[in-house]
């Protein structure tokens, strides 16, 4: 079986609202934790809420700056699967991980 990490939602140049439900499907043999990342203006990765995960498909929200950050403002989405967990509130370079998901590309509406 080849280990995937995949952010199936949102995708690519999406223009999306404050607070949206990121999607993504793994493939593992083994159970591994998965942890979403934004990628803010700032150059720093934010942690997001915890992942809940139902077999090979899972799910995270995820909040893209403050509420009234301008309509146009970019953030990159990454997803780490078997890293060790982040509780900081941001981090300037992402935790090594078994698993790292594509970066998508999102912006704010």
């Amino acid at each position: 079986m080849k280990q995937q990490l995949k952010i199936v939602f949102p995708r690519n140049g999406q223009k999306l609202p404050h607070r949206y439900s990121v999607k993504g499907l793994i493939r593992s043999p083994e159970k591994l934790p998965i942890q979403v990342f934004v990628l803010s203006n700032d150059d720093l990765w934010y942690p997001q809420k915890d992942v809940q995960q139902k077999a090979v498909a899972w799910q995270g929200s995820t909040c893209f700056g403050f509420p009234d950050a301008p309509e146009g403002f970019g953030y990159t989405i990454v997803a780490l699967a078997g890293a060790e967990k982040v509780t900081e509130p941001s981090v300037p370079v992402l935790p090594t991980a078994k698993l790292t998901s594509q970066r998508v590309k999102v912006f704010r509406r």
